[in-house]
């Protein structure tokens, strides 16, 4: 073998040997919660020290890495102006670094290493949902205490059971059609597999409580229904469309109501509940439930504030926190910057899109733009700024279409 050979299959075992470790960090809070940012960056440096040796991927890579650099400082400035401005900066690089992974996949590494990644990154999900169904057995609102309330001692016994706070569950939420793909497309026991990985997942999102992602598992599988057999499509629409009427009549909000009495999370019984009252013309700040409706007061406080100021939002220079509820990505980014201030940001959000996928979002195989359909929907509904989310839109989601071109050519 070559020297220069040698020195390939080197740098090609540093590149999957970083994205192995940092697809551990923020797939497991046992693991991240033994080390510092200072470790998590390690990953990048391996990264960049790959990319030293080729001029094109680095200037490529960095573009990208800058652009959501801007993003972050975008939402510190209008969002979060109160955070420590270095931690702000170092955890927005982490939490792009997924969109580098992603192209560093697609142009460095192979077809096969891409699923067995892929295949590897379920897995550790998996072992996670599983140690979060035991974790929620013994404490049922750990992964929703975890989103924020859940600090010092509680936050420690969380983080070493390893249990799935929000950002997991969304995440795996969002990769449920990257478990359907590998079900399709992998055989025998790595299709039974997928199968448990499947299960899990929908289990582990049932025992969290999270109404959103509840209701977007749903979305998505009607989705992927379509995709599978589009003759269905049309039912589907009819479905939509006779929902809308009776949103008018009142029926849906009886169905919602309905519905609240028949699950058995308190969360999510509280959440439909919640809809229902809203549907039936009750104000955000009337409504009681046995659970708190601050998420409704404060998305209706958020909207207040953008109808308010529109054109420039409420913080381009002073800022409230008043105006942001901190539930909505997309909500937060109209009260805080306004029209100008949304446009700015989706603006740079493409082009770091276009950058990573080269490619129309129409031109991606259903189940990556099922992904990004139901990431659309978290933010509108939730904060969807998470690195671990962001893995899998970018990098889970170019892997498998990419994996059904070169499956496609092959045919």
């Amino acid at each position: 073998m070559s020297i220069s050979a040698k020195r390939s299959n080197r740098n090609d075992f540093i590149l999957l040997g970083a994205i192995i470790m940092y697809i551990l960090v923020i797939c497991c809070p046992f693991i991240d919660y033994y080390i510092g940012w200072q470790l998590t960056m390690l990953p990048v440096g391996l990264m960049l020290i790959y990319l030293m040796g080729n001029r094109e991927m680095t200037k490529k890579t960095v573009s990208v890495v800058i652009l959501g650099l801007i993003l972050v400082l975008f939402r510190y400035w209008f969002i979060n102006r109160r955070d420590d401005f270095l931690l702000t900066v170092v955890n927005g690089i982490i939490t792009w670094v997924p969109c580098l992974i992603a192209i560093l996949c697609v142009y460095q590494v192979n077809d096969k290493s891409q699923k067995l990644l892929l295949q590897f990154s379920l897995i550790v999900l998996a072992v996670t949902s599983y140690t979060t169904i035991l974790g929620l057995e013994i404490f049922p609102k750990a992964s929703r205490e975890l989103a924020g309330v859940a600090v010092g001692e509680d936050r420690s016994n969380y983080m070493l059971l390893n249990i799935g706070g929000f950002d997991f569950i969304y995440a795996i939420t969002l990769a449920i059609p990257v478990v359907f793909w590998m079900i399709r497309y992998t055989k025998r026991w790595m299709k039974i597999l997928n199968v448990i990985i499947f299960l899990l997942f929908l289990y582990c999102i049932y025992m969290s409580s999270y109404a959103t992602a509840f209701l977007i598992v749903l979305v998505v599988i009607v989705l992927l229904l379509i995709d599978y057999n589009p003759r269905w499509k049309p039912y589907i629409i009819y479905i939509v469309l006779f929902a809308a009427i009776l949103m008018g009549t009142g029926a849906l909000s009886a169905f919602f109501r309905w519905l609240s009495s028949s699950v058995e999370s308190e969360y999510v019984a509280d959440r439909l509940l919640q809809v229902s009252l809203l549907l039936e013309g009750n104000s955000a700040e009337s409504i009681s439930t046995d659970t708190s409706n601050e998420r409704v007061v404060l998305l209706h406080n958020a909207w207040v504030g953008f109808l308010n100021s529109p054109l420039w939002g409420n913080n381009i220079i002073s800022w409230n926190k008043s105006v942001l509820s901190g539930h909505s990505l997309l909500l937060d980014i109209m009260s805080a910057s306004g029209i100008l201030g949304v446009f700015f940001f989706v603006s740079i959000f493409y082009q770091i899109y276009k950058k990573v996928f080269e490619g129309r979002f129409n031109s991606l195989v259903a189940n990556a733009r099922i992904i990004w359909i139901s990431f659309i929907i978290l933010s509108i509904f939730n904060p969807s700024s998470f690195a671990i989310i962001y893995l899998v839109i970018f990098l889970f989601a170019i892997i498998i279409d990419n994996q059904s071109r070169v499956s496609y050519n092959k045919t």
